[in-house]
């Protein structure tokens, strides 16, 4: 069925919305999308991912990439485009100008596997992540748990401050 509703889509040559995540640095907005970026903003979200990689549970979810993209792409294809999501460079960009305060908006709900990665990034960083979506705030905590319910880093017994 999945394939059949990507067939009629290719077929109707249509495309999907781009994620847009946007925030502050020093008094001005930034924005993102996803995919990859400038040089800068690819080293800065390399340097993320392996930390929160090496230093937490956090896997990626596959889940989250469309099916017609998954049927083709290599696993190290899949993992390079989840790393590229919006809401990992907006996080390395925060964190690379030292921003106080780790808040974004996005335009549309946050993936499976970015609200995981922000879950394990929050842990791992001991600071909250504040992350707006249309319809809801997520509010990822040094614990390792968003205010949302969606999910929790089950490691450990860290005590949750909000």
């Amino acid at each position: 069925r999945a394939a059949q509703v990507q067939a009629d889509i290719d077929c109707r040559g249509l495309s999907c919305t781009a994620a847009v995540v946007k925030y502050v640095v020093e008094g001005k907005e930034l924005q993102h999308i996803n995919g990859q970026d400038s040089r800068k903003i690819v080293e800065q979200v390399e340097r993320l991912y392996e930390r929160v990689c090496q230093h937490t549970e956090y896997r990626p979810k596959f889940e989250a990439l469309p099916l017609a993209f998954v049927q083709r792409a290599s696993q190290a294809d899949q993992i390079r485009s989840l790393k590229f999501h919006a809401e990992k460079k907006a996080l390395a960009s925060l964190l690379h100008n030292s921003v106080p305060e780790l808040a974004m908006r996005v335009n549309f709900k946050v993936c499976v596997d970015c609200h995981s990665f922000l879950i394990h990034a929050a842990r791992m960083l001991g600071r909250p992540i504040r992350v707006l979506e249309p319809s809801r705030q997520h509010l990822f905590l040094a614990c390792g748990e968003c205010e949302c319910g969606r999910g929790v880093v089950e490691e450990g017994g860290a005590a949750c401050y909000r």
